[in-house]
């Protein structure tokens, strides 16, 4: 039946009027055959048979429908239920919305399903939902066409929105229906929230009629700074999770709403009331909202942040195959990279295990100032690098390494020659936007291409970097001048900054690895990862919090693109480096530290576990997690303990990484595996956790605090 849909079921005043089923779910269309609104919504296909039939005939009214396409004109009558000032959905212009047509197209193994809205006021939407061949999601977007002979303003507009939530519970669903988060700030990145729909005050009024509102995203040039662009409903009786989540790197909002029984999601561009965002949009233009991801499972969280992960698809690199590990020498040199030094790092490195030698920020500092205050005019510091970059660069590759550099394009410093290039600088009421000592380059300003293609691009070809690590550490706050609001005009910036790391991609050879950076975690959304091989997961350099981190990320990214920091420092225990390299087999291993400093032992102890690390990369790589333990309160002085189980596809190996922080534990931990004849092949750390293999499960003994062990376990997978 996949990509089959049908017509004409009509249940009280609703119709069907599409069905699809795309891999393991089902999507449906409906259309008020009143108001000719038409809503969308998703389920697990196997569930079809199991939606509540009075949420199906008897309680689908007309007025429940939400629609597929919401929209804000100005001088549009808003949502009544007292919604003004929290809500723009349900405007006038949104019901105006009326269906045109459907069409259904499959090219290249990728299901299109097109559904055009149109308006009387003179503007029409498509919406289009696309497919791709065993993804297990689907991609939404919205085109708006303004049709009349005069300018149309909107203040809102949605990439997404799905309604019937949930379509499995008995009338409200009372304590039935959580709503979950992603929390997120410097160094602490990807908290999870998990809160009941009444504990959010999400629950219907008793009349029906005042409108319940969660509105929540970001303002600025952190997409994920305070929340993941990432939401899902779970109806916990039923077992079934929906989730969202936007990929745009800019400014972005979801809002949870709800006026009746169901609930209703959607999100996209932070709108006018939140991101200071109007959009004129001249007769014959057209507008594009950026995508956002959907899908539906029976399952638990993991599961469904599996299938978002899953979905935002990464570039492909010869050199990224077999996730080799980086070194990375900021925590060594302290932002004061020199020629010797790295010669001195790269000498002890040299034994086979490191592929990746980036050099971090620092390298054109200028003297007496800092590396965070002499960025912008990049040029190299000649104290530090006598023979240049390429020189510096070229002694690495004759050692056997890929040599990376640093850059943070899109600012300055104060130090540099460029700060005073005000007119090519961002500016907001007219004055340059200087955020802690840093300048916003304009990349609307063809200037700022040029320039950073002479300064940036350039030695990256000529010295033969074969690694990019692109950071960006402030953001530009609410919005910028240039257009007809502050946040159109910092949309079309940040389209102009992609446009640029799009153009410096195409402009470098293939094979050149690509690292985007943002203090560290700030820039983990779908688009920024969709355009880069690794991310910095995290500015937490040498905290216990590291592992909790990591594994929050493994419900927000591919671990294989999560570049996990392993500072080893001189005074570092065996204890003390098992548990931070433990934490690297979360994500992608980055080296750091006193590395010339370090004891035979405490050299050992490092390379065993990039051995190991080796052979189990293909299953970093490509897999899935399931995290276990208790939710971990504090950060800064975590209790308690973590395991993260990492299986291959195939389910027949599985990398348990195991954390302990602060007493009291457990005495003993017993962690369920999948089914299987389950061997321990391979362990590393101190092993003070006995661990023990009996019918598919794993224990061990939390007797110490702050250890790390991974334990590599294979299976002959046990006939059914």
């Amino acid at each position: 039946m996949e990509g089959k849909y049908y017509f004409g079921l009509e249940v009280m005043g609703i119709e069907i009027l599409s069905k699809f089923i795309f891999g393991d779910m089902l999507i449906e269309y409906d259309i008020d055959t009143i108001t000719k609104n038409v809503g969308l919504w998703i389920i697990p296909a196997s569930l079809d048979g199991q939606v509540n039939s009075n949420k199906r005939c008897e309680h689908l009214k007309p007025t429940l429908i939400d629609p597929l396409v919401h929209v804000k004109c100005t001088g549009d009558v808003p949502c009544q239920g007292f919604s003004s000032g929290q809500s723009l959905r349900n405007s006038s212009s949104t019901y105006s919305l009326k269906f045109h047509s459907q069409d259904h197209n499959n090219e290249k193994g990728v299901d299109v399903i097109s559904t055009l809205l149109k308006s009387d006021t003179g503007f029409c939407c498509s919406h289009i939902l696309s497919y791709h061949r065993q993804s297990q999601a689907v991609e939404v977007y919205t085109t708006f066409t303004n049709e009349s002979c005069t300018n149309i303003d909107i203040e809102m507009i949605t990439s997404f929105s799905l309604g019937r939530i949930s379509p499995f519970t008995e009338g409200n669903g009372f304590g039935k229906l959580k709503i979950h988060r992603f929390r997120s700030y410097w160094a602490a990145e990807g908290r999870h929230e998990s809160v009941l729909a009444e504990d959010m005050h999400l629950e219907p009024s008793w009349s029906g009629m005042s409108v319940s509102c969660e509105r929540f995203g970001q303002v600025g040039t952190f997409p994920v700074r305070k929340f993941f662009p990432f939401a899902a409903i779970e109806d916990s009786e039923a077992g079934v999770f929906w989730a969202s989540q936007v990929a745009w790197p800019g400014s972005w909002q979801i809002e949870i709403w709800r006026k009746s029984e169901d609930i209703c999601i959607s999100g996209g561009l932070a709108d006018r009331e939140f991101g200071h965002w109007v959009k004129t949009i001249k007769p014959g233009e057209q507008f594009s909202t950026p995508k956002a991801y959907l899908t539906t499972v029976k399952g638990d969280i993991d599961d469904v942040c599996q299938r978002l992960t899953n979905a935002v698809k990464i570039p492909d690199n010869a050199h990224e195959q077999e996730l080799p590990i980086i070194f990375n020498e900021y925590l060594t040199s302290l932002g004061k990279p020199s020629e010797k030094s790295i010669s001195k790092v790269s000498d002890k490195l040299q034994q086979g295990k490191i592929k990746y030698f980036v050099i971090d920020a620092g390298w054109y500092r200028k003297p007496n100032f800092d590396w965070a205050t002499s960025h912008g005019d990049w040029v190299p510091n000649q104290e530090a690098f006598p023979g240049g970059l390429k020189d510096t660069a070229m002694s690495l590759r004759r050692k056997g390494f890929i040599p990376g550099i640093w850059f943070e394009p899109e600012t300055v410093g104060q130090a540099s020659d460029v700060f005073k290039l005000d007119e090519h600088f961002l500016k907001r009421d007219g004055k340059t936007i200087t955020v802690s000592g840093r300048k916003f380059w304009d990349f609307r300003d063809k200037f700022t291409s040029d320039y950073l293609t002479r300064t940036v691009v350039s030695q990256i070809r000529e010295a033969r970097f074969g690694y990019v690590k692109l950071d960006y550490n402030e953001t530009v706050g609410i919005g910028v001048d240039g257009a007809e609001s502050l946040g159109e005009a910092m949309r079309q910036h940040v389209l102009g900054v992609y446009e640029f790391y799009s153009r410096l991609r195409k402009e470098l050879p293939a094979d050149v690895v690509i690292e985007f950076c943002a203090a560290g975690g700030h820039r983990l959304d779908p688009f920024t990862r969709s355009m880069s091989n690794m991310c910095s997961f995290s500015d937490a350099h040498e905290t216990v919090a590291i592992p909790i981190i990591a594994a929050n990320l493994h419900r927000l990214m591919l671990p294989s693109q999560c570049q996990i920091w392993a500072v080893i420092r001189k005074n570092d225990s065996k204890k003390r480096i098992c548990y931070t390299m433990a934490a690297g087999f979360l994500g992608r291993i980055c080296i750091s530290g006193d590395i010339c400093e370090l004891k035979p032992e405490q050299f050992e102890c490092v390379y065993r576990a990039l051995t190991l690390y080796g052979s189990v990369a293909d299953i970093i790589k490509n897999g899935h997690t399931k995290r276990m333990g208790p939710k971990v309160t504090s950060y800064l002085s975590p209790q308690g303990w973590q395991a993260v189980l990492r299986y291959n596809l195939s389910k027949n190996k599985c990398l348990c990484i195991i954390h302990t922080f602060a007493l009291p534990h457990p005495e003993v931990i017993n962690l369920k595996l999948a089914d299987g004849d389950w061997k321990l092949i391979d362990i590393y750390g101190e092993d003070k956790l006995g661990l023990h293999i009996a019918d598919n499960s794993l224990s061990f003994q939390l007797n110490e605090d702050f250890v790390g062990v991974v334990a590599y376990l294979v299976s002959q997978r046990k006939k059914i």
